[in-house]
């Protein structure tokens, strides 16, 4: 019998590329989310009754425990993203604590927790300490069956924000806020991650380590030069105080546009989206450990702004073009 892989997540770019790969090496995938209407397609990647989408709260132990005790690995992809602040310790401390009991408990055989580089980037932020104190639940209650890997933005065709900056670049200025030109994003391939997950699965020499996945440490000037560059477009770009920028974008919130919020996301420099130059002495690329030759940001580019050009990013894309 094929193994049960259960994923928590949302509808997020990362977790079709794992489903994608998962279901071509054979396992069968259950997908926990609050929005299993948004992702149904994800059914057509593999054979019929392989993929189960399942409506699920994380806010539901019991519930939760449903879902794990008959499963042979878990991968949890939950994000805070744009939810409100006060979900944050829940989201990324608590929960991931929470699968790492119940991975002990029903004897799982492998549990993936997906956190970010902010937790050892970010430390000064709610989010930062949040995820590294996640981090330290899962190790101290299931390390010997966990492996935690650390990743930036996640890339992908349908990277929203990029989209902003795609749909920015048809205006003949561009007003960005002077703390782009002195931070840095680190960006991290969908396909890279969702490759490495599936070879983390079968390796238990990867257990109780951390990983630290980010492709390329960029500024987040050259971050954005780089896709006009690829968009062969060159609008005015114009530099404006921080807090007049601040100013700006708080009444922009009061708009109701997917768009403008990838768009503040971009600019205004959450905690969670941008860092400041690293001045960590760790090694933020660790794909080669892991077997994993890992994409240039100058390759992810090209790729990325050719399917938001041709594709779009609110439809729900095939990506199986992409490999």
């Amino acid at each position: 019998m094929n193994k049960l892989v259960t994923i928590f997540g949302g509808t997020e770019n990362l977790e079709k590329y794992i489903i994608y790969n998962l279901a071509n090496s054979g396992y069968n995938i259950n997908f926990i989310t609050q929005n299993p209407e948004k992702v149904g397609y994800l059914k057509t990647y593999g054979f019929p009754g392989q993929i189960s989408i399942t409506n699920g709260d994380i806010s539901n132990y019991t519930e939760v425990t449903s879902f794990v005790k008959i499963s042979n690995i878990i991968i949890n992809c939950i994000e805070i993203n744009n939810e409100k602040k006060k979900n944050i310790s829940f989201v990324s401390t608590f929960f991931p604590g929470f699968l790492a009991e119940c991975a002990m408990k029903y004897n799982i055989e492998k549990y993936i927790h997906i956190s970010s580089i902010s937790a050892i980037l970010d430390t000064e932020s709610e989010y930062g300490k949040a995820k590294l104190k996640g981090e330290i639940e899962i190790m101290e209650k299931a390390s010997m069956k966990s492996t935690i890997i650390r990743v930036g933005h996640i890339i992908s065709n349908e990277t929203k924000y990029i989209l902003s900056i795609c749909q920015l670049a048809n205006l003949p200025i561009i007003l960005i806020p002077n703390r782009v030109k002195v931070s840095n994003v680190c960006v991290s391939s969908a396909v890279n991650i969702a490759q490495n997950i599936c070879n983390l699965i079968t390796d238990s020499t990867t257990n109780s380590k951390v990983y630290n996945l980010v492709n390329e440490e960029i500024n987040n000037l050259e971050f954005i030069k780089s896709i006009l560059l690829v968009l062969n477009k060159n609008p005015k770009l114009i530099f404006i105080s921080n807090t007049i920028s601040d100013i700006k974008y708080k009444l922009l919130q009061s708009i109701p546009s997917e768009f403008i919020s990838h768009f503040i996301q971009m600019f205004n420099n959450i905690g969670y989206l941008n860092t400041v130059k690293s001045n960590s002495n760790e090694k933020l690329n660790n794909f080669a450990e892991l077997g994993i030759i890992s994409e240039k940001w100058s390759d992810i580019v090209q790729k990325v702004c050719i399917g938001q050009l041709n594709e779009g990013i609110f439809k729900n894309n095939d990506i199986r073009g992409y490999y």
